[in-house]
């Protein structure tokens, strides 16, 4: 194994406000912990099955992506529940948010 990471984009950790909404009504809020181009691994108040689809908000500059659980974990310290979302729509969702040559 060579420790090399075998991804679209590097991942960086970055805690962005989130707005997550299943198309049922309601609206939670969220952060990310870990974000990419293509997705996040994501906090919220409750957690959502593998493959549901949902509509998520980046607080921080108004911009919308449909997104995809790919990967639902458990409840995160009494802070809220971890999944991972793949983003479904080509748009940069991060925008300054994200620059993995940062730090």
């Amino acid at each position: 194994m060579t420790g090399v990471e075998n991804r679209r984009s590097p991942r960086i950790l970055k805690r962005v406000a989130l707005r997550i909404d299943q198309g049922t009504g309601s609206k939670h809020e969220a952060f990310s912990a870990v974000i990419n181009t293509h997705g996040a691994l994501v906090i919220a108040p409750l957690g959502f099955p593998d493959d549901t689809i949902v509509l998520v908000e980046n607080l921080g500059n108004g911009q919308l992506s449909r997104a995809r659980v790919v990967w639902s974990g458990g409840e995160e310290d009494g802070t809220g529940f971890k999944m991972g979302l793949e983003f479904l729509d080509g748009v940069d969702f991060w925008g300054e948010d994200y620059n993995p040559d940062a730090g």
